[in-house]
């Protein structure tokens, strides 16, 4: 015989027991979506035309029989502000809003569990005064402190704000959730003996709060309703089971000693197809479930039968990206954050624009060029202004740092459609802040109702902030202490992280997506389930409460250990009204959870009757050798390194051949660069420009002269000035004056005044120095056989001098170089490895030299290294063996520089031999 689901069975009871008076029966579930199929599944069965039952969730019963509305947690925090404000002492200033959520969000919380167990606040709150006073005396000693005096008077105050708070509110009529249930419980008699004909049929309930139970069972005893439960035998009479432990305990209620416990199902133990899939990441989760959608289409997309329940939430984007075009219907339960969206994080940072605007207290008022970058390419990707591009485009050629409302306008003054970054960046008074916010909706949304059709979605996205915003001005306008950005701002943070995004569909056909708690009293073939990880199943403990663990455990209120029975009686039902379940988890230690499977799924392996099929998913793949981007040199390619043969190939251009070929391709033959960016702490290449030419400044008028210490002496005494020079010249808009950058500007001086001191030594030592050249710009045509074209070849010699008459190239590194750099044993080293990039980089420099004619061999090339200045001059030399003892020979004479020649043709020949592809290196 057919398996009926739970909902089936409802309904079964409600045609047997109940079909001649449907007007009458009020079936109240835990939440609307179980009514939603409830109704449905009823309308297929009726066998004539009828009246429907009142289908209601037990929050709307609750609120039916209050009479009180329910109020939003924003409305709910308003409203108490308002009470705690009556309650501070007029010589007293009351604390900000912004101030006072900060702890009240959690009273309010602990307000709303009071009420619905049914507690005695003033007993917890005394109970909780208590817990205080006597902590802060064994620590204080009766030692005075206002500020902990002033901390310990708001715990005295608590029973006082919620007498007053819930009065206040029952007078409104209006209350939030606790106070409801509390309030319902002492009208149910009233309900009774006004609605004399009406059954009520609680359907599906797993766990109450002491308000629910009262409500429930006072209804129950009456003989006007019946409750139907959702339990598995297999959990009730195995007595360690978290799962029946509520159960039980109602059995043993006085009621049930009376009246039949209606329903025990068996369905746990029978037989079922059960895997458990360990994958590397989210990402690797959602594409699993991605590929199983489409290897087994006819399987999973079936009418409705098929459920993919989310214990991550997070996961919901991620997995819509993944899920097949062939499943074409589907019904997605669980709404997107609005916090997702691009629209929220558009306002989320003019907010913080304008609020640190509004804390900032300099004269000048400033934002900063990542804010506006952020906000620029947010609106971006909701509009395409040619506005937005342009300012994004002058504030990194500029370099600009800090932007005034005026700089941003006089940039986009001669710019079509730049009303939006005019309303954004101008300066905003307080009473106008969510006004501008309800114009930059409307601006946004003209310029996308110019195609309508395309922008369907973001106009709908629009509407929902449009609401949002016109929401926060209504309470403004009741609430006049929502008058400061900081305030709004962070009304308007919760408000998005607590709202989400309703998808449309039709609820009852085609794969289901929904959380684990959407899944409640409903039944499925087949479920896969993703983000099963401890962490996310079950979630972990809320920590927003005032109350501890030792009062929570005195009044009887709830602790984590309720939550977690909860979710596991979820996951249970699920495993026992499915046939096949696929449980995925994320193996990633870096993630929330940990890596961890749930203790659920664990206890479910090693406690239940069934076999367990676990799959490991490996879906890390291994770059693989042959997987490395190659260029086959057409004729087109080989013309472009024509030209480049033309402009000139220098010493970096080369070895960056040498380090990697395709990006030697990529930036200097089809010079595609990176991306300029706004230099806002100094780079190191910008730090190696200020410093080489500060020290040509210094050198360049001494050139072929010899240096004597009254120069060296003038020139130190200049350093700080001349560095400063060409600071404000190579980090143009950047501020030097503090930070980091104020840091740099000491090194660059210190560089310059190295360099100078080991001249002075020289000098002192009683050596000659000569000035021959600084920035020396070398060029060489090279021929290479076989070649119809030459090949110029360019470089730039920071300085050639002469000490004691030994002629030398010498080249400036600001970072470090060691000696063994510029050490070499076997020529091919020079083109294999680029660790020998700096010795590649001096032989060229010697090698144009010797061409030039302007000195004459020997001499040596070598690098001076900043950051490893007691090194000092650093020659080339050749070696004839690698460690201690080597003979190494410095001179840069004739069999040098043809060794040089040699290889640097062999490798030039290279880049031009048609029959060598442009081969990506892989990189160590």
């Amino acid at each position: 015989m057919e398996t009926k689901s739970f909902i089936q069975q409802v309904v079964k009871h409600v045609i047997d027991n109940h079909e001649n008076q449907l007007l009458n029966t009020w079936v109240v579930w835990p939440n609307k979506r179980a009514g939603l199929f409830f109704l449905n599944s009823l309308k297929t069965q009726l066998k004539q035309a009828s009246f429907s039952p009142k289908i209601l969730t037990i929050q709307e019963f609750a609120i039916d029989l209050s009479g009180l509305r329910l109020m939003d947690n924003l409305e709910q925090n308003m409203e108490f502000y308002e009470v705690y404000k009556s309650t501070v002492p007029n010589d007293d200033e009351p604390e900000s809003f912004d101030q006072f959520t900060s702890w009240a969000s959690m009273l309010l919380h602990d307000f709303d569990e009071i009420d619905s167990n049914l507690s005695n606040p003033k007993e917890v709150f005394g109970y909780l005064k208590n817990i205080k006073d006597i902590d802060h005396w064994s620590k204080q000693l009766n030692q005075p402190n206002p500020l902990k005096d002033s901390y310990l008077k708001r715990w005295d105050n608590f029973w006082r704000y919620y007498e007053r708070f819930s009065q206040q509110l029952i007078l409104k009529k209006q209350g939030y959730r606790g106070l409801i249930y509390r309030e319902a419980t002492s009208k149910v008699q009233d309900f009774l003996f006004k609605n004399p004909e009406v059954q009520i049929i609680f359907a599906g309930f797993n766990a109450f709060t002491k308000a629910e139970e009262k409500i429930v069972f006072d209804i129950l005893e009456a003989e006007r309703g019946i409750a139907l439960w959702d339990v598995d035998s297999y959990f009730i009479h195995h007595e360690s089971s978290e799962i029946g432990q509520f159960f039980r305990r109602l059995q043993n209620l006085p009621y049930y000693k009376t009246h039949p416990f209606l329903w025990e199902c068996d369905y746990f133990q029978k037989s079922k197809k059960i895997q458990s899939v360990a994958v590397s990441k989210n990402i690797g989760q959602v594409k699993y479930v991605g590929n199983l959608l489409q290897q087994s289409f006819k399987t999973y997309a079936n009418e409705g039968q098929t459920a993919i329940i989310l214990a991550d939430e997070n996961l919901l984007e991620p997995l819509l990206s993944a899920i097949p075009e062939s499943i074409t219907t589907a019904n997605i339960t669980m709404g997107l954050p609005l916090k997702n969206l691009g629209v929220a994080q558009l306002f989320k940072h003019i907010f913080k624009i304008h609020t640190n605007l509004s804390n900032s207290t300099s004269s000048v008022k400033e934002f900063y060029y990542k804010d506006v970058f952020s906000i620029c390419d947010l609106l971006n990707g909701i509009l395409h202004l040619e506005a937005v591009k342009s300012l994004q485009e002058q504030i990194t050629n500029n370099n600009l740092i800090f932007l005034t409302p005026k700089s941003i306008f006089d940039h986009i003054e001669s710019i079509g459609d730049k009303e939006v970054l005019r309303l954004i960046f101008s300066n905003w008074p307080e009473k106008e802040i969510l006004g501008n916010f309800g114009k930059i909706i409307q601006l946004i949304k003209g310029k996308l109702l110019q195609n309508k059709d395309a922008n369907v979605l973001k106009i709908e996205y629009l509407f929902h902030f449009h609401e949002i915003f016109n929401k926060l001005e209504s309470y403004q306008a009741r609430y006049p202490f929502l008058n400061d950005i900081k305030t709004l701002n962070r009304i308007f943070t919760e408000l998005i992280n607590t709202q989400k995004l309703s998808f449309s569909g039709e609820p009852l056909e085609g794969l289901q997506i929904m959380g684990l708690l959407e899944s409640r009293n409903l039944d499925f073939d087949r479920v896969i389930m993703l983000g099963v990880n401890e962490g996310y199943l079950p979630t972990k403990p809320n920590h927003r409460t005032l109350l501890p663990q030792e009062v929570r455990l005195a009044f009887e209120l709830p602790t984590y250990k309720e939550s977690d029975a909860i979710f596991a009686y979820h996951f249970y039902r699920l495993v026992s009204r499915s046939s096949d379940l696929i449980f995925i988890y994320n193996t990633d230690t870096d993630s929330f959870g940990a890596g961890e499977m749930s203790r659920f799924l664990l206890q479910l392996k090693l406690d239940s009757p069934h076999q367990i099929q676990e799959i490991k998913v490996d879906n890390t793949a291994p770059i693989a050798q042959n997987s490395l981007k190659s260029i086959t040199k057409t004729q087109g390619v080989i013309e472009l390194l024509k030209q480049r043969a033309q402009t000139g190939f220098s010493p970096t251009t080369l070895t960056n051949y040498i380090l990697n070929p395709l990006k030697f391709y990529e930036q200097f033959i089809l010079k595609v660069y990176e991306e300029k960016q706004v230099e806002e702490n100094v780079e190191l290449r910008t730090l190696g420009d200020i410093v080489h030419h500060s020290l040509e400044a210094f050198y360049k008028p001494y050139e072929n002269k010899y240096l004597s210490i009254a120069i060296l002496d003038e020139m130190h005494q200049n350093i700080e000035q001349v560095v400063r020079k060409y600071f404000e010249i190579n980090f143009q808009g950047g501020n030097f004056s503090h930070g980091k950058n104020l840091i740099v500007f000491y090194v660059a001086q210190k560089f310059v005044e190295q360099l100078i001191k080991i001249d002075r030594k020289l000098l002192e030592n009683g050596h000659q120095v000569k000035i021959l050249f600084t920035e020396r710009t070398l060029t060489a045509n090279l021929d290479l056989p076989h070649f119809d074209f030459p090949i110029l070849l360019k470089g730039t010699v920071d300085r050639i001098d002469e000490v004691d008459g030994q002629i030398r190239i010498v080249d400036y590194k600001t970072g470090k170089v060691e000696p063994a750099n510029l050490e070499i044993i076997e020529w091919d080293c020079l083109r294999e490895d680029f660790k020998y990039s700096k010795a590649f980089q001096v032989l060229f420099y010697a090698y144009l030299l010797e061409k030039s004619n302007d000195v004459n061999l020997p001499f040596e090339a070598g690098i001076l290294s900043f950051k490893n200045i007691t090194a000092g001059f650093m020659p080339f030399a050749v070696k004839d063996k690698m460690g201690k003892g080597a003979i190494k020979v410095h001179k840069i004479d004739a069999i040098v520089l043809k060794s040089f020649e040699s290889l640097l043709t062999s490798l030039l020949q290279e880049i031009f031999d048609p029959a060598m592809p442009i081969t990506e290196k892989l990189l160590p």
